[in-house]
């Protein structure tokens, strides 16, 4: 079963998933409890959870968010935003105020995804740190450069993949 995209997972009336993905979309949750119930109600015993999501808290990074800062700065010298896409502030300290504060109004702290998921009666199987930077107004093409930079430990790993199970 696919579920209707315009109906949220918590009001959603299906039997439990053996298999549920959530892609960055836990991070905007608005009722945490309900969450926590409906994933709880929609994972079937032994089911599998995945969920690819990013760490807000690593942006305070200075190293990661002024890296991501200068490739966007260099980027749109090589291809100029059009009329309707946004300018880049000028300076990074304009770039990193209105980034924290945007993620402030609307963005859950990744603890607050894990300790949701765990509530849910998930436990986590794996997790591991990956490249998310490069999806943000960058490209594809941008991806193995900050593979590189997290490997060299230069810059920090933003995004995250967690894999967890509901009891059996």
């Amino acid at each position: 079963m696919v579920a209707d995209p315009f109906e949220t997972f918590e009001t959603l009336d299906a039997e439990p998933f053996d298999v549920v993905v959530a892609s960055l979309s836990l991070h905007h949750l608005a009722d945490v409890d309900a969450a926590s119930a409906a994933l709880h109600r929609l994972t079937a015993p032994g089911g599998t959870v995945l969920v690819r999501e990013f760490d807000r808290e690593l942006l305070t990074d200075p190293r990661t968010l002024q890296w991501w800062y200068h490739q966007r700065q260099a980027l749109d010298v090589v291809a100029p935003p059009g009329p309707d896409e946004h300018s880049l502030p000028a300076t990074f300290d304009e770039f990193r105020s209105n980034v924290l504060a945007k993620f402030d109004g609307h963005v859950m702290r990744w603890q607050a995804v894990e300790a949701m998921l765990l509530a849910a009666g998930l436990s986590m199987v794996s997790w591991r740190p990956t490249p998310h930077l490069f999806r943000w107004g960058l490209s594809e093409a941008v991806r193995p450069l900050e593979e590189a930079l997290i490997e060299a430990g230069s810059i920090r790993a933003v995004g995250l993949r967690w894999h967890g199970r509901r009891a059996a």
